[in-house]
């Protein structure tokens, strides 16, 4: 009698359970998540927001340069700085449009490893243009620095480095991605 107590309750639990462990949603046959967590597309959300942020205040922040000190280079440095900043400019629109892609895809609800992608994507984009803004930044410095006085190259030490703040809480949230999925 314990024998045929201890199959049936075995039986209900393995009913219970197994139908859920079978079925495999749409868009689920490789075992992963097609919706993501609302965490992720908060993330995905933020980081596309960041991006645009961040592309549209360096824009703003070359404007004031170019308008403010344009008139202290000669036009070859005015001319480089001119090169650098169109630099600066296209390496953050690859982090806008990569940070957007990712943002689509996890708006459309593609599946994981289309998130994943996309993510990795995005991060391997923002990783290049932080390199290179390391670079331009170096070079526009070794140029206007003999034009600036102190108090000028402070303020400008100070605009950089909260880009690259900026830069590492979108670079942060890119990493959270992958684990909160």
């Amino acid at each position: 009698m314990q024998r045929v107590t201890r199959v049936t309750v075995l039986s209900l639990i393995a009913a219970a359970f197994l139908p859920s462990l079978i079925a495999v949603a749409p868009g689920q046959a490789d075992g992963l998540q097609s919706t993501p967590p609302p965490v992720v597309r908060n993330d995905a959300k933020f980081v596309r927001t960041q991006a645009l942020k961040l592309r549209r205040d360096v824009e703003s922040l070359l404007s004031t340069y170019t308008n403010k000190y344009g008139d202290r280079f000669s036009d070859s440095e005015l001319g480089k700085l001119t090169e650098l900043a169109q630099s600066a400019r296209r390496d953050l629109t690859s982090v806008v449009v990569t940070t957007g892609r990712l943002w689509r895809v996890v708006k459309n609800n593609r599946s994981s490893q289309s998130v994943i992608r996309a993510n990795a994507n995005a991060e391997r984009s923002l990783d290049r243009s932080r390199r290179n803004l390391g670079r331009t930044w170096t070079e526009a410095r070794l140029i206007a620095e003999p034009e600036l006085n102190f108090l000028e190259k402070l303020q400008a030490l100070g605009q950089y480095e909260a880009i690259m703040d900026a830069l590492d809480e979108i670079d942060a949230t890119l990493e959270q991605i992958p684990q909160n999925y």
